[in-house]
């Protein structure tokens, strides 16, 4: 048997545009921004400028994705308010704003972490808080037990279904199609910087971005999976004194919720049974 790799990188050419990659390799232009950087980030509007030749990018194939059970992320009552509130005074906002830094609370936290959260947010950024797979709130979550609870239910699935096309002798990994658990941090039960920063997840992306089969029949796929997370007050998230000041400055002053987008690197391995004919993979 011979050895297989479908590897979703591209390497930009002179005048490639992340447009004109997305319609090389996803055969639509408007794809654009599924694109990843080897760290998996997607291109912010600087980065975009600045693509070169000789760039390595990825254009990974969605094995699987999760939304929470009620609603995607980036929306919902931790973004919007449909009560018509009154603006806070200047005072007022400066305290709740010196309360939220200075917060007792934050003091049992990894700060590095938290700070540029809360700065984000009090700046009224919004948008999309990028964390690559290097980042300390990436790691964080990368060695905690939910999530590694959530890995360990979706190695199964990628075994079973990788082995029944090697059953049939026809490797596809566009087939790949796996159910992402549901998982969240809490207090006791995980990290307490994870139950301050992100709590329980709002979605996920498990994302394919290399996949080999060695001529011994074992596989390996590298993964990123990404998370996503509302960083906002709801109004039924107004339990402790922070905050209810947290969610005054949201809904009555300058600062803006904005989505926490968590990449992980996983690898995933096993070993395929194959009858004694030859095994081919589907390139599509």
């Amino acid at each position: 048997m011979t050895k297989i790799v479908f590897d979703t990188s591209y390497t930009v050419q002179l005048g490639d545009t992340l447009k004109s990659i997305a319609e090389k390799g996803f055969g639509n232009r408007d794809r654009w921004r599924e694109i990843r950087q080897p760290n998996g980030t997607r291109f912010t509007s600087a980065e975009m400028s600045e693509l070169q030749a000789g760039q390595r990018v990825y254009l990974p194939i969605k094995m699987g994705q999760r939304f929470h059970p009620t609603s995607g992320y980036g929306e919902g009552d931790d973004f919007f308010s449909s009560d018509q509130l009154s603006p806070l005074s200047p005072i007022l906002s400066n305290f709740y704003q010196a309360f939220i830094r200075y917060s007792p609370s934050n003091l049992i936290v990894n700060q590095k972490i938290l700070k540029p959260l809360i700065e984000h947010f009090l700046e009224g950024k919004g948008g999309i808080y990028q964390h690559s797979i290097d980042s300390p709130l990436s790691r964080l979550i990368e060695n905690s037990q939910p999530f590694n609870q959530a890995f360990d239910q979706v190695i199964p699935q990628v075994q079973h279904q990788l082995q029944s096309q090697a059953n049939v002798h026809n490797i596809d990994v566009h087939q790949l199609k796996v159910s992402i658990p549901h998982f969240s941090f809490k207090p006791g039960k995980a990290d307490l910087t994870l139950f301050a920063t992100v709590g329980g997840i709002q979605g996920a992306d498990l994302l394919l971005k290399r996949f080999t089969l060695n001529t011994d029949r074992h596989y390996t796929l590298e993964v990123f999976w990404v998370i996503y997370d509302d960083f906002g007050v709801g109004k039924d998230d107004r339990y402790t004194p922070s905050l209810y000041a947290a969610w005054n400055l949201q809904h009555r002053g300058e600062a803006k919720a904005f989505v926490n987008e968590i990449i992980l690197h996983k690898t995933i391995t096993g070993i395929l049974e194959f009858s004694h004919q030859k095994a081919r993979v589907y390139r599509g």
